[in-house]
Formats: structure tokens, sequence, C-alpha cells
């Protein structure tokens, strides 16, 4: 059982899961990217899945230049001790924005940080942005 299942089985003990988790605090940002823990766009909009990513960049840069020179908007990566070793390069027809995500408590439970393209704008569309994909707990 992981820390997040036992925070989730808690929730009438804590109430605020998603804040236990930091979920949607700012872990990085300058001139070009915001980076934000434990959400994601899970299941949507993947383009690449680079799996053992730390033994094939020498670093996330390496990732964040992908996602600018493919024309992506984002990148998700594991981060901490309950996360996976995946690096997901992301793309959606509209402005990925913070709002868009969903925390890791309702999909897939593992720390995370997501790495979101500020420069995304060129590809505004008029296309209906994706709408996240509804958690259910057995699915699991």
């Amino acid at each position: 059982m992981s820390a997040c299942d036992i925070w989730i089985n808690k929730k009438s003990a804590c109430r605020n899961v998603n804040s236990y988790w930091g979920c949607g605090e700012i872990a990085f940002e300058d001139e070009d990217w915001y980076g934000y823990k434990n959400i994601d766009m899970n299941g949507q909009g993947d383009k690449d899945i680079i799996h053992n990513w730390k033994e094939k960049h020498a670093d996330i840069e390496e990732l964040k230049q992908m996602v600018i020179e493919k024309g992506y908007s984002a990148v998700t990566v594991g981060a901490g001790e309950n996360s996976f070793d995946l690096a997901a390069l992301k793309d959606f027809p509209f402005v990925l924005t913070k709002e868009y995500c969903r925390p890791v408590t309702e999909t897939h439970k593992h720390e995370c940080i997501i790495y979101i393209w500020k420069h995304n704008k060129a590809k505004v569309s008029t296309e209906k942005p994706v709408t996240p994909i509804p958690f259910r707990p057995d699915m699991d």
C-alpha cells in the first residue's frame, strides 16, 4: 500500500489530501516554464513516452528542449519516492495551463512534476479543450 493509498483511505481524518501531496504547488518557474507538483494530464496528450528517462537523458533540460523542438505543450516526469521512471512528452491543441490538470491523488497516485512550456500559445485552436477523464476508484 502506497502513502497515497493510506492518505486516501484516511480521507475523513485528513480532508485535504491534495494539500498533503502539494498538488498544484509551483515546483519550478523561469521565463519559459512552469513546473507543478503532483498534477498531470494523465493518459491525455501523450506523444512520446521515454522509459528510464534518467538513463537516456542527462537532465530535465534535455526533455524540455525536446518539447520546444517538437512544438509540444509539456513534459511530465516522475519525482519523489512514490514515482514512475518515465517521461511523457505531451501535446494539446489548446494552451495547456495547470487548471486542466488533475491531482495525482485522483489518477495514477505517483509523485510527479509537469513542466508546462509557457510559449505553447502558438497552437491556439478553435477546438474544444480536452475534458479530464473522470476518476473511478474501481479502475485501480
